[in-house]
C-alpha cells in the first residue's frame, strides 16, 4: 500500500491497511490524483499504478 503525503494519524492508515477500517473517499481521491488506480485499491485487482499498461480492452 502507497505511503501517505498527507497528514494522516499513522494509527488510522495502519487500520486501513490491515483491513479493519475502510478509507475515506477524500483519501481515494487523493490517491488516485496521485496516481493509484482505483480499483487496485478498492477491489486488489489490476495495477497499483494508472500509469502501468494493462491488457488493451475493445
Amino acid at each position: 500500500m502507497p505511503t501517505i503525503p498527507w497528514n494522516t494519524h499513522p494509527n488510522a492508515w495502519k487500520a486501513i491497511e490491515d483491513g479493519r477500517n475502510l478509507p475515506s473517499s477524500e483519501t481515494l481521491l487523493k490517491l488516485v490524483d496521485r496516481g493509484y488506480d482505483a480499483t487496485w485499491l478498492l477491489a486488489g485487482r489490476g495495477s497499483m499504478r494508472l500509469d502501468v499498461a494493462g491488457p488493451a480492452s475493445g
